[in-house]
């Protein structure tokens, strides 16, 4: 089969046609392949695989190869079978959580020191769901929390400055305009920040002291409309901060 009926005549740069070219070839010869193995095989980054995805009017990478597997000949009509990439992936990921385990316990530890303080939790847009499960899921172990969402003015954290303990920031880009804002606040004030965010290079990645960084498989998806990795991971994370917590303070105690 033509490239050209493939991509729908759909034009691509040099770069483009290669890596098409190669994910093709890996098909055809039953080779399984990750984006991130396909990006390092192509030295370019998964974004760029991502992009050329979306140019051929597919939802992402794995959409991208189960549709070329099909045009190509060698697909499955199981439904359930294009999905088992993505619960990998997710798989893939809670396992990383194992070697990337210290920043959990240090904000387990931090979160138990400054138990008689306040914690400020921010997060907008989708990232607001899972800071305020946080907080409330904190605020369950006894202790104090403010949560802030994209309707809070930044005037409720200057008035609380003096209050704060620790700053928790959740974004998934790491660049919210609205959470930098109150993060750079932050760390003039020298007060403690931890970030859950899906890019450890981010802005808030850079800003924080301890930062937790779950994967995202649709990174140009910034409206959230496909299945993703990064929220049903931090929220698991979180629960392991919560687990870290209570192991640090004994039951009895105050």
């Amino acid at each position: 089969m033509g490239l050209e009926k493939l991509t729908k005549n759909v034009p691509l740069s040099s770069l483009e046609t290669v890596i098409l070219q190669d994910l093709i070839a890996l098909i055809e010869s039953g080779q399984k392949l990750g984006i991130r193995e396909l990006a390092t095989r192509n030295y370019t980054s998964t974004t760029t695989i991502i992009r050329l995805a979306k140019k051929l009017g597919y939802r992402g990478f794995t959409d991208l190869y189960y549709g070329l597997q099909r045009q190509l000949g060698h697909g499955s009509d199981d439904a359930v079978a294009e999905e088992v990439p993505f619960l990998d992936g997710f798989c893939t990921q809670v396992q990383g959580i194992r070697s990337q385990y210290e920043p959990i316990r240090r904000l387990a530890q931090t979160l138990h020191s400054q138990k008689r303080m306040m914690v400020y939790i921010c997060g907008m847009g989708f990232s607001s769901f899972p800071a305020d499960y946080f907080s409330k899921k904190l605020m369950v172990q006894g202790i104090k929390c403010i949560f802030s969402g994209a309707e809070e003015t930044v005037a409720i954290f200057e008035s609380n400055l003096e209050d704060i303990g620790l700053f928790i920031a959740v974004s998934r880009s790491g660049e919210t305009a609205k959470v930098l804002e109150r993060v750079r606040l932050a760390r003039q004030q020298q007060i403690p920040i931890a970030a859950f965010t899906a890019q450890p290079d981010s802005t808030l990645a850079h800003l924080s002291d301890i930062v937790l960084v779950m994967g995202d498989n649709e990174q140009l998806d910034d409206r959230n409309i496909n299945p993703c990795y990064f929220f049903a991971g931090i929220l698991l994370q979180m629960e392991l901060v919560i687990r870290e917590l209570q192991n640090e303070t004994p039951p009895d105690a105050p």
